[in-house]
């Protein structure tokens, strides 16, 4: 309730300094955004390859390829997910691995990425999923 209540006596404006503010400590200092994204179940890692394209791996042991849906979305933005409906009972006498869907969602803020190009390799329980730059991007 406390939550709740703190919610409802927040101002639904802020300052530009407070905007201002947000938008600076993105921009200077990005890795605790970063890591917010990476953050929960699946574990998730974003990094640059040598070649400049963005790379998202997610640890997804148990998993069968056919079970990960990867989506290209609106906003310039890539869904990753994984519904699980199997029988409980069956999962439970095979597998003592945690699995439960998911779904996670990445967006392209510098609109430098080229989302149709993007390729996925799932191997060993680890996906990979490889962004490359628009041409006109690179550097």
């Amino acid at each position: 309730m406390t939550g709740l209540t703190l919610r409802t006596h927040a101002p639904a404006l802020l300052g530009r300094n407070a905007i201002d503010q947000i938008f600076d400590a993105f921009f200077t200092n990005p890795m605790p955004q970063i890591e917010k994204t990476t953050q929960g179940y699946p574990l998730t890692d974003i990094y640059k390859d040598p070649d400049g394209n963005q790379v998202i791996e997610m640890a997804l042991a148990g998993f069968d390829k056919s079970d990960i849906q990867i989506v290209c979305g609106p906003n310039k933005s890539l869904i990753i997910g994984c519904e699980k409906s199997e029988d409980r009972e069956t999962e439970a006498t095979n597998r003592r691995i945690a699995r439960r869907s998911f779904k996670k969602t990445f967006f392209d803020y510098h609109n430098q990425l080229d989302f149709n190009k993007s390729k996925a390799i799932f191997e060993n329980g680890l996906l990979r999923v490889t962004i490359p730059l628009i041409e006109e991007a690179e550097y």
